[in-house]
């Protein structure tokens, strides 16, 4: 008897994720093949070929990196989850979103942290707290044994070029085309595009369903507009009468972030970002995140000799993060709400498989900018409550780029049961009976969190729910 057949395109974060899951349920009752542009080798998408652009983002270039593991390779590693705290108005589905983290978050966390771990809540409800896998746990693809691996079908340094769908909505294969030219066909059962947000777009546009077009696919494109705000001197990271210092347990670092809405619904998050004038920390961050551009000069390392010893006593002996001088500096990341007018679209440029890429439309709105200015004066009133004395860094908005890599783009392939919503419930592409997608994309907005891990939430419920399967 045929096994039931299952594709996967793209074995990234949200691909390697759901690889795991199916080979630790399923084992050899699936017959599993996996389509990765990439291979073994992490690149970005300018190092791999595809052609992606933008005016004004730098999400197409520095949050984008391909290859088995995908961005989860050069990630911070944060979990978090969103919660009732996300919720300003009632909205269906944002109660949906917040029902399924909920309902799984604690798998989420044993399976990416190896054992039961919360993450606390009870301090102060404007505290939101997130936890960081550890450095060498971050890539998920290596997560793997090697049995599965062997197991699995890899379709390596290949692109998906198309699909092949029937008129009731089945798609019956991919057609994919390999680094040498050769074009393939890929039939299966069940189809997952997990090939990253803005790639899974680019998919999908070539999916001319008649459905799809009748969507908000690609629309309201929204990520967190990151501002540095306040410098602060010489005094603890408290807020809130809460110590905002960075502490390990086990491996995995635990931050926090404090909860700031602003009006039309938006939360948002400010958090405290130690050491930034320590050029040891700089060169260490930068290497863990994978962006190492330059480094700092000899005298430089030799000066940060006495915080070298500090930040290692401290993370031995205390389990906590050393912060040089108690100087700190506090960002604000807004969201940027529901409905925007940022887009995804195909560009005219091609790339080396000859296929059309990316173009990011994506600006700063006036609402963002009235939001960034309402945040400020709520974060200054707390920074004043505790007396602590800080300069004042946030004028104007002239640049945007976050601190680390850690775009997260979301809204535009976004879930929802109304038929503009590209992908529905299920998390099914809408017109289709057999495409699954899985992205950040599917969150309408990021609220307070970054929100990979409550994608792992989606995995889990879509496994619940869909399996066993059939051939």
């Amino acid at each position: 008897m045929d096994r039931p057949s299952v594709c996967i395109i793209g074995c990234g974060t949200y691909g390697s994720y759901l690889l795991r899951q199916l080979r630790e349920r399923h084992g050899d009752a699936l017959d599993i093949t996996v389509v990765e542009v990439g291979n073994e080798t992490t690149r970005s998408s300018e190092e791999i070929g595809l052609a992606t652009s933008s005016d004004t983002s730098k999400v197409s270039r520095f949050g984008r990196y391909f290859g088995l593991g995908g961005t989860s390779a050069r990630w911070g590693g944060q979990i978090l989850f969103f919660d009732e705290r996300d919720i300003q108005t009632d909205d269906p589905d944002w109660n949906y979103v917040v029902e399924l983290n909920n309902r799984h978050r604690g798998r989420v966390l044993r399976e990416l942290l190896g054992r039961k771990k919360k993450l606390r809540e009870k301090e102060d409800p404007r505290v939101k707290n997130g936890i960081w896998l550890g450095y060498f746990k971050r890539n998920l693809f290596k997560r793997l044994g090697k049995k599965d691996k062997a197991a699995v079908r890899w379709l390596k340094n290949s692109r998906v070029t198309g699909f092949n769908a029937a008129p009731d909505g089945t798609i019956s294969g991919v057609e994919i085309r390999a680094v040498d030219g050769t074009d393939s066909v890929v039939e299966a059962d069940r189809f997952y595009l997990t090939s990253g947000a803005l790639e899974s777009c680019r998919l999908l546009r070539k999916l001319d369903n008649g459905t799809l077009a009748r969507t908000d696919l690609g629309k309201n494109l929204g990520d967190h507009v990151s501002v540095e705000l306040f410098r602060v001197k010489n005094s603890p990271p408290v807020l809130h009468g809460v110590d905002f210092t960075p502490r390990f347990i086990g491996s995995s670092l635990f931050t926090k972030r404090l909860l700031v809405n602003t009006q039309g619904g938006r939360v948002n998050f400010a958090h405290v970002v130690p050491n930034k004038d320590v050029a040891a920390f700089t060169v260490l961050k930068k290497a863990m995140f994978g962006r190492q551009e330059g480094g700092a000069s000899l005298k430089e390392v030799v000066q940060s000799f006495k915080f070298l010893a500090l930040f290692g006593s401290k993370l031995v002996f205390r389990r906590k993060l050393h912060i040089h001088r108690n100087d700190w500096s506090l960002q604000l990341d807004i969201e940027q709400g529901d409905e925007t007018d940022n887009e995804v679209l195909i560009s005219q440029e091609t790339d080396r498989f000859g296929e059309p890429g990316i173009h990011v439309k994506w600006k700063v709105s006036r609402s963002d900018r009235a939001a960034i200015a309402e945040a400020k004066k709520k974060v200054k009133q707390v920074l004043d409550a505790e007396g602590h004395r800080y300069e004042e860094l946030f004028t104007d908005i002239h640049e945007y780029e976050k601190l680390e890599d850690t775009y997260h783009p979301v809204g535009f392939i976004r879930m929802g049961e109304d038929e503009r919503a590209p992908v529905d419930r299920d998390f099914r592409v809408r017109g289709t009976q057999n495409l699954y997608h899985f992205s950040t994309a599917l969150f309408r907005s990021a609220k307070s969190i970054n929100p990979t891990g409550a994608g792992f939430c989606l995995i889990e419920e879509h496994l619940e729910r869909a399996y066993p399967m059939s051939s």
